[in-house]
């Protein structure tokens, strides 16, 4: 349901999703846009509309409508309400109101740990911002990192909430010499001096005999030096609010007509009231790039150090994973401890299992299946590491590790229920000293947790199951998108596209089997073999097949995660490929895949 709240100068101004009682038109005091509104202390700026509503009677307020999150449209500005106050003034009650663009309220909502192997700030921007609902322009090439990381939240800080995946953009942005904001559901990142060459150029000519329409008044123009001793030009105009709702940041004007000013600028600040004969401010500057510092510089050259990735040289948190593997177990995935229950080669709490997998696979999985699945091992436990590592260091990500506090890196107390066992700060110390001989090359199974599009490196014993799976798993993390029809042969890294046999095709090329392409050929195949299994068996066999076929032409197939509960599959051009659910699908026949060897 839409309500309509205002007429005439803001006619536009929409509310979706609830009705009012009364002509909310009436209400409305003041409207105002800015398409540069500065966050986190200006790291990036954004779209935001800010209005007052005029509620004595709170009719208004007692209708939820302005609710945290509730939609406010203006013509093509679509936002979100971030903020609501129930104001009192001499006039009676008021609601201020302010709403931000949709897209950008979903980026700085989305936190907790994620990482981006391989991939350019550019690449991970533009996945980001398909799910946020924006448009991404990448202004400035920028070259691939190893690792990409938005931060968990600091457990040292109280309160802290970790990164959203704005800041996480405008801390990369600014170690590349880049910046990074929105305006009106289009997300740019680049350098200024880049911006001002691809985006639309605006001219303006001040001529004080004969005043241009588009200025109502002659632009302030301001010029000093910054820090650097670089020239700084700034240029602000006032123009109609209909000129100043066409303006983005990011467009550049051509200013003439006023000596030490023609030049061209990149808009930095576009502002205007919605209400009629109403002004708009327009700020632009010299496209002056931002100067990275030392630590900015350093932030980048860590991650490219620290993490390079699966089997690309070594790294000092390769040898972190590794000292801590050794530590543990000495590397047994099939290790499970007596006293605690600890699994696998890293000693996960079975606590931790569900909560960790669904962090860094975006589905839970069971205890069984983690301990009998390396690369899942590898995958979850690794990207934990890194948490940890990231923010603490070595002995502080050990003692994270070992007692779920970093501060206890120095405590020499024993447990009293296991005395013989080392002290958190003799565990740090002995993961430390492991470290000086430990290989720098991480867990083949660690794909980097979150998106890639890059070459996925996975683990298992070469015709395994268990390497079938973390395989097309790998699709999952990558979002490859259905296309029916779409193959790929078992020397490519990272397909573009898949379809159902084609995704279970490739997987078991991969882990060295020749498995034909079609739904109905591979459930034919499997029964020549004499692999075929029930439907309800194969629920419960990591990588066993289930097809649903014969039935008028819609073949398909997916992956059994063992878990009685999940798939992983290419299951349609509306999902690509994804986890998806395994009961209730309509599986009528299932089989192993003659030649790989299951637990």
């Amino acid at each position: 349901m839409t309500a309509l709240v205002a007429t005439r100068a803001i006619e536009q101004l929409v509310v979706r999703g609830k009705r009012v009682q009364g002509n909310l038109a009436d209400r409305i005091t003041t409207a105002h846009v800015s398409l540069s509104a500065p966050l986190k202390g200006g790291a990036y700026s954004v779209s935001q509309l800010t209005f007052t509503v005029h509620d004595p009677d709170l009719v208004v307020w007692n209708s939820h409508l302005f609710d945290l999150g509730a939609t406010v449209d203006l013509g093509s500005l679509y936002c979100r309400v971030a903020e609501v106050e129930l104001l009192e003034p001499e006039t009676g009650a008021e609601i201020s109101v302010i709403a931000r663009s949709e897209g950008s309220e979903k980026l700085a909502n989305e936190r907790g740990y994620q990482t981006w192997a391989n991939l350019s700030l550019g690449d991970v921007a533009v996945q980001l911002g398909e799910r946020a609902g924006l448009k991404v322009v990448i202004a400035t090439p920028l070259p691939a990192l190893a690792l990409i990381y938005r931060k968990e939240p600091d457990v040292t800080v109280p309160g802290d909430r970790g990164e959203s995946s704005w800041d996480m953009l405008a801390r990369y942005a600014k170690a590349h010499g880049c910046v990074v904001f929105e305006a009106y559901g289009v997300a740019y990142v680049g350098k200024p001096s880049d911006l001002v060459k691809k985006l639309h150029q605006v001219r303006l000519a001040w001529d004080p005999k004969r005043p241009p329409d588009d200025l109502l008044e002659m632009p302030r123009c301001r010029r000093t030096q910054d820090g650097f001793g670089r020239d700084v030009r700034e240029v602000t105009f006032r123009v109609t609010a209909a000129v100043a709702a066409r303006l983005t940041p990011g467009m550049s004007v051509a200013l003439s007509g006023i000596e030490r000013f023609s030049t061209t600028y990149l808009i930095s600040g576009v502002e205007f009231d919605v209400e009629d004969g109403a002004q708009g401010t327009v700020t632009a500057a010299l496209p002056t790039d931002p100067v990275i510092s030392p630590t900015d510089a350093a932030a980048v050259a860590e991650t490219v150090h620290t993490a390079t990735g699966p089997n690309q040289g070594g790294s000092d948190f390769g040898r972190f994973v590794n000292a801590i593997s050794d530590q543990e177990t000495g590397g047994v995935y099939g290790s499970v401890n007596a006293r605690t229950g600890a699994l696998g080669r890293y000693q996960v709490m079975p606590s931790n299992v569900g909560p960790w997998s669904k962090k860094a696979l975006g589905r839970t999985v069971t205890t069984s299946e983690f301990l009998h699945n390396p690369a899942l091992q590898d995958q979850i436990a690794v990207g934990v590491l890194w948490t940890y590592y990231s923010v603490h260091g070595a002995r502080g990500a050990a003692a994270a590790w070992y007692s779920g506090d970093p501060l206890r890196q120095n405590d020499n107390s024993h447990n009293p229920a296991a005395p013989n066992e080392p002290s958190v700060a003799e565990y740090c110390d002995q993961v430390v000293a492991k470290m000086a001989g430990a290989s720098g090359v991480l867990p083949a199974g660690y794909t980097g947790a979150g998106s890639s599009s890059g070459p996925t490196v996975v683990s298992g014993p070469k015709k395994s199951a268990a390497l079938f799976v973390a395989t097309a798993q790998s699709q999952v993390t990558d979002h490859t998108p259905y296309v029916y029809g779409a193959k790929a042969a078992a020397s490519v890294d990272d397909p573009q596209a898949l379809d159902c046999s084609g995704l279970t095709t490739w997987a078991a090329a991969r882990a060295g089997i020749k498995l034909p392409d079609g739904a109905l050929n591979q459930q034919e195949f499997c029964a020549s073999h004499g692999t075929g299994i029930t439907v309800d068996k194969a629920f419960h066999i990591v990588g066993a097949l289930v097809f649903r076929v014969g039935l008028g032409g819609t073949d398909h197939v997916a992956i059994s995660m063992g878990d009685g509960k999940h798939t992983i599959e290419a299951m349609g051009r509306a999902y690509g490929v994804v986890d998806g659910p395994i009961s209730g699908r309509g599986w009528n026949s299932a089989g192993l895949v003659p030649g790989l060897s299951y637990p």
